[in-house]
């Protein structure tokens, strides 16, 4: 299955067989800190954007040796 990486900020993308797959650019030199910001923040105006949601009511949490989880006004959600 091929799937499309769309770039981000751009045009909202559409779900392909429940995946979402989006790209940001990084600037040269910048620090690894500096780019998970900006792909959390990218997922996360892109989810509101395709749920229909504030970009503030969603979230990606993340603790040291766990996956991060997306979530949807403060609560845990299933997508992932």
């Amino acid at each position: 299955m091929a799937l499309a990486v769309h770039a981000w900020p751009g045009p909202l993308p559409a779900w392909e067989d429940g995946l979402l797959v989006i790209s940001t650019a990084s600037p040269s030199g910048d620090s690894r800190d500096a780019a998970r910001a900006r792909i959390r923040a990218a997922a996360c105006a892109a989810l509101a954007g395709l749920l229909g949601i504030d970009a503030a009511q969603v979230a990606v949490d993340s603790q040291p040796g766990s996956a991060p989880r997306v979530l949807i006004g403060g609560a845990p959600s299933p997508i992932g």
